[in-house]
């Protein structure tokens, strides 16, 4: 009897042995088979767990041509600024402030808010030729009064990046400046010219985006019908771009 409980024991050992001993299956991950000329796919997944951003895993794989991202950076951010920036109705220029107010007093009287506002519109350049600053007022002066005792038209330049220089004018076009340029160089004086961006005021009502879709198109062209000499315009708020 304790011979067979003794087998029973060692087969029962045997056996154990065995099943531990057992490799486990081995899981193989298939691919699909591409045709040629076609790269390996990119799983989600893959990106996820390499911490790597999908987009610029697959531009450094050559999967996706660089131009294509840079095309997709562009319209993204194109997309962003339409969306943050809302676009206005501009009614106007107006040559004098009391139109504005009737406007502004009609547009009450239909229920549509709006604002009156003064508009900085970039102009045409100018082209400032003048002498290069002196190092004080007094000495300003004093060429000041040699020039002018020479019959060259000039006054002193009062404030700005180039105070206490000599003007000896502003001129619309490029050519004018250099003509009078080589006026002062007659005298024995180096001029320089400076281009110089001006702007210039004009009067807007302006009504924000939710106001102006209280009037439909027809609305509007009814309204503008009795307004001659002013438009309507769509553009960007005003702090936001010029128009």
């Amino acid at each position: 009897m304790k011979a067979v409980l003794v087998c029973l024991l060692v087969l029962n050992a045997v056996m154990l042995a065995w099943a531990l001993g057992k490799e486990e299956p081995k899981v193989v991950a298939l691919k699909p088979k591409l045709g040629a000329g076609v790269s390996e796919i990119a799983l989600l997944s893959e990106s996820e767990t390499s911490g790597e951003p999908l987009l610029e895993k697959l531009v450094e794989k050559n999967r996706i041509p660089v131009e294509s991202v840079e095309n997709i950076e562009v319209a993204t951010e194109v997309a962003q600024i339409e969306e943050a920036e809302p676009v206005c109705t501009l009614l106007g220029p107006f040559d004098e402030l009391l139109q504005a107010e009737y406007t502004l007093e009609h547009l009450a009287s239909l229920e549509v808010a709006a604002a009156i506002e003064t508009l900085e519109i970039p102009g045409d350049p100018g082209f400032w030729v003048y002498l290069s600053p002196l190092p004080s007022r007094k000495e300003a002066l004093r060429k000041l009064h040699e020039l002018q005792a020479k019959g060259i038209d000039s006054y002193v330049i009062p404030k700005g990046d180039i105070v206490n220089g000599i003007s000896f004018g502003m001129y619309s076009r490029a050519s004018s400046a250099e003509t009078r340029q080589k006026e002062v160089a007659t005298y024995g004086y180096q001029a320089d010219i400076k281009e110089v961006v001006r702007s210039y005021e004009e009067t807007w009502v302006v009504v924000q985006p939710p106001e102006a879709e209280k009037m439909s198109n027809e609305s509007w062209q009814n309204f503008m019908n009795k307004r001659k000499g002013i438009e309507r315009r769509e553009n960007y708020c005003p702090g936001v771009a010029s128009l």
